[in-house]
C-alpha cells in the first residue's frame, strides 16, 4: 500500500512540475517563411506550435517594417498593455490588404497582439473580439483599431476552424502576431491521466505481492 501511494504521489507531483511549467511558458509566434514583393507576398510559421499559412496579401517593409523572423521585435513587452506580455517576438506589418489566415489544425481560440505605428489600419475578419488588455477601439461590428500603445484581442468560435478570412477598406498596416491559446485542461488533463496510470501500476504491484 505505501508502494502505490508514493508511486501515485511522484507522478502526480512530476505532473504539477510539468503543468506549472507549462503555465508559465511564454507564447511564441514564429514567421518560418517569407517570401513574395507588393500585394503577391506570403508567409507561413507557427503559433504555439501550430502551422499556419497566409494567402497573397501585402505585407511591409522599409522604414523599420520589414518583416522580424529572428524573435528581437520587442514591441509587446509592455506589460500596461500587453497581458501577459512577450519580450521578444516575430512580427509582421499587415492587415492593409485582404488575406486569408489558415491553420494546420482546427482552433477554438486565438489572441492578436497588435500595434499600430501612427496610422489608422484596421483588422477585421467579420467576427466578434474581446479586449484581453491594452489599447485596441472597436470599428464596426468586427473591426479592430489598435493604438500606438497596442493591445491584444481575442477571438473565440464556437465551433473549432482552420480559417481566418481578411478584409479591409484601407491601404494601411499595423504590426501583428498572433498566438493560439491551449485547449483549456487539456495539460491538465493529460497531468491527471498520469497520475491514474501510476496508481493502476501501484495496485498491480500491490497485487502482485499479495499473492
Amino acid at each position: 500500500m505505501k508502494t502505490t501511494r508514493k508511486f501515485a504521489l511522484g507522478l502526480l507531483t512530476v505532473a504539477a512540475l510539468g503543468l506549472g511549467s507549462a503555465a508559465s511558458a511564454a507564447p511564441v509566434f514564429d514567421v518560418t517563411t517569407y517570401s513574395g514583393t507588393g500585394a503577391g507576398q506570403t508567409a507561413a510559421g507557427t503559433s504555439n506550435g501550430i502551422g499556419w499559412t497566409m494567402s497573397q496579401t501585402f505585407i511591409a517593409g522599409g522604414g523599420g517594417l520589414d518583416p522580424v523572423l529572428n524573435q528581437t521585435y520587442t514591441g509587446f513587452s509592455n506589460a500596461t498593455y500587453f497581458n501577459p506580455a512577450v519580450a521578444a517576438t516575430d512580427r509582421l506589418h499587415i492587415f492593409g490588404t485582404n488575406l486569408v489566415l489558415t491553420f494546420a489544425q482546427p482552433i477554438t481560440s486565438i489572441d492578436f497582439y497588435l500595434r499600430e505605428n501612427g496610422g489608422t489600419s484596421t483588422l477585421d475578419f467579420g467576427l466578434p473580439w474581446t479586449l484581453v488588455s491594452g489599447q485596441v477601439n472597436p470599428i464596426g461590428l468586427t473591426g479592430a483599431r489598435p493604438t500606438t500603445n497596442g493591445g491584444i484581442i481575442r477571438f473565440t468560435f464556437a465551433s473549432p476552424i482552420t480559417q481566418l478570412n481578411h478584409t479591409t477598406s484601407i491601404f494601411d498596416g499595423m504590426d501583428a502576431a498572433w498566438f493560439v491559446v491551449p485547449e483549456p485542461g487539456a495539460l491538465a488533463l493529460l497531468g491527471l491521466g498520469l497520475v491514474g496510470l501510476g496508481v493502476a501500476r501501484g495496485r498491480r504491484r500491490s497485487i502482485n505481492k499479495e499473492a
